[in-house]
């Protein structure tokens, strides 16, 4: 079957996010770090190895743009810290302190048994830049590397499909969570303030965000009315470097 232009797109966008990606890994040396990461983690219907490709490349892509610090020797500890930050991750039922620290923990046993070493201090330590993650947020980003990690998590929303993804796969695991299905108009009316109110810490991430937000209403309303239950990842998952 020839897949209809908006299929198409799609795929042009993982290929080139793709190819980035790997670019990415080589140029900080993480090829085998990532390898180890998919082949011994576990990972989630949202916190998925999608996810974790997709925020190593919007990092870079706000360090492009924004060039916070001329000496931005945390780099790849920001880099590590995409990959992991939500590795381990016990899905809606777990408290995110908890996940947090399994997290960790496993970048900790990654780096170790890939020999990697790592630059950060202090609070732009790769388990620092980690720590900003927790959700609900109740840590204020202070550094840039915390800056940028939080956009680029956030950022995931405007992926192509990515708030449909989201979506639909926050719903499968709190619909597991509580042990009842969660209709999508639920889905709409609890996420929609949510996302019109993201608060952004990067330039790159606000000015992204200011020209997205008029969209998210559409996109929520897309989702809740897109017959079946197959929505595409908003990249691909499959593929190590």
């Amino acid at each position: 079957m020839t897949p209809d232009i908006e299929q198409l797109r799609h795929r042009s966008a993982l290929i080139n996010q793709g190819v980035k990606f790997a670019a990415i890994l080589r140029r900080f040396e993480l090829v085998g770090l990532w390898n180890h990461l998919v082949e011994h983690n576990t990972f989630t219907e949202m916190c998925n190895v999608a996810h974790l490709r997709a925020m190593v490349v919007r990092a870079c892509d706000i360090i492009a743009h924004d060039n916070p610090t001329p000496n931005m020797i945390w780099c790849k500890d920001l880099i590590v810290a995409c990959m992991y930050h939500d590795v381990g991750h016990g899905g809606a039922a777990s408290p995110d302190h908890e996940n947090i620290e399994r997290a960790i923990a496993a970048m900790e046993d990654g780096i170790e048994q890939c020999g990697i070493k790592l630059t950060g201090v202090g609070c732009d330590s790769a388990e620092e830049i980690i720590r900003v993650t927790e959700f609900p947020f109740v840590r204020e980003p202070v550094t840039p590397a915390q800056r940028i990690i939080r956009d680029a998590d956030i950022m995931m929303i405007l992926e192509p499909y990515g708030v449909p993804s989201i979506m639909q796969n926050l719903r499968l695991e709190l619909s597991e969570a509580q042990d009842t299905e969660i209709a999508r108009a639920e889905m709409h009316q609890g996420q929609l303030a949510f996302m019109m109110n993201i608060k952004m810490y990067t330039d790159y991430g606000k000015e992204l965000m200011d020209k997205h937000r008029f969209l998210i209403p559409y996109m929520l309303e897309a989702y809740i009315n897109q017959d079946g239950e197959d929505f595409p990842d908003p990249v691909s998952i499959r593929s190590t470097f």
